[in-house]
């Protein structure tokens, strides 16, 4: 067994060049690696901040644009309001079949709004 583990030993030495330089070669790899893996890191730091960046400007936008919907709602339930009011108008004149609204109560129920 000794002669195997001799033998061994022997070749280890008669190669320990060609071993040597994988180890550097090895170690060079694994510095370039780090390297590569700490740029991705910042990259995707920079995403996730680009990211974040985005979903507030989103939310930002969004609740204008609720902001926006709420008030248009609005409007047009003020529209609606005025419209029914003149229909309310055109109906009791119509009731006395010759008298006719003037512009001048149209006009008073548009200043209202």
């Amino acid at each position: 067994m000794t002669g195997d583990s001799d033998y061994s030993f022997l070749a280890l030495c008669a190669n320990s060049v060609p071993l040597s330089r994988n180890v550097n070669d090895l170690t060079q790899i694994k510095i370039q690696l780090e390297s590569e893996r700490e740029s991705l890191s910042g990259a995707l730091a920079d995403a996730e901040n680009a990211n974040a960046d985005l979903e507030n400007r989103l939310a930002a936008a969004t609740t204008a644009l609720n902001n926006i919907k709420v008030e248009l709602e609005r409007r047009l339930r003020e529209k609606e309001d005025e419209l029914e009011a003149l229909r309310l108008v055109d109906n009791r004149y119509a009731g006395y079949g010759h008298i006719q609204p003037t512009q001048d109560h149209i006009g008073s129920t548009h200043a209202k709004s």
